[in-house]
């Protein structure tokens, strides 16, 4: 059996791929039950021929043996795909409304990007943070607080390609960013970041 891509998923007679998900929580605190089951299946059929099993009872027993894989497995399953000011509507009524609202009802905003990825989202809500203190709050103080699973997402943080930037207004590009070759350095706010997981 194969997915879209041409994974071979081999779950047709497995019914253990929930079991998966409920051992990584039980083991570390990740609770990935909630995600669509063909995402699940697509990528956990990765790591089961990364590793040389066949089924998920056999990832399982390896997941015992070998507590390293949970590394491996949360980052084969979270997702990473991110640009800046992605959804654009939303980035709207948060510049809009959303933001003003809150920083006129208060002097300090503390914002949670929870699972930042590379900082997209996070550089995002600062930017149009700053942007409020400077044309209209400017007695506000805020921070962006900005965590993620993955460590390795973390890695080469402010620095990114062109195509990233693609729902980044004109402005902000300018002022916040600086063109280097084919990538962009942010040279904006700042935000605080950090990789955060549970272990039970």
């Amino acid at each position: 059996m194969t997915d879209s891509e041409g994974t071979a998923t081999g779950f047709r007679d497995d019914p253990f791929p929930g079991d998966v998900l409920e051992q990584l929580y039980l083991a570390r605190g990740v609770d990935l039950r909630g995600y669509r089951s063909s995402t699940v299946q697509r990528r956990l059929s990765r790591r089961l021929a990364a590793t040389g099993c066949t089924t998920c009872r056999e990832y399982l027993n390896l997941l015992k043996s070998r507590p390293e894989e949970y590394d491996r497995l949360i980052n084969s399953l979270t997702i990473k795909v991110s640009r800046f000011f992605r959804d654009p509507h939303v980035f709207r009524v948060l510049a809009r409304e959303v933001l003003p609202r809150l920083a006129g009802a208060a002097s300090y905003l503390c914002v949670w990007s929870a699972g930042c990825a590379q900082g997209q989202e996070a550089y995002s809500m600062a930017i149009l943070l700053e942007h409020i203190k400077e044309t209209r709050f400017p007695s506000l103080k805020a921070r962006v607080v900005a965590t993620d699973i993955d460590r390795d997402s973390l890695v080469g943080l402010g620095e990114y390609p062109v195509e990233m930037l693609a729902e980044v207004d004109s402005y902000f590009l300018k002022k916040y960013f600086r063109r280097e070759g084919s990538r962009y350095r942010i040279r904006g706010p700042r935000c605080l970041f950090w990789t955060c997981s549970c272990q039970i």
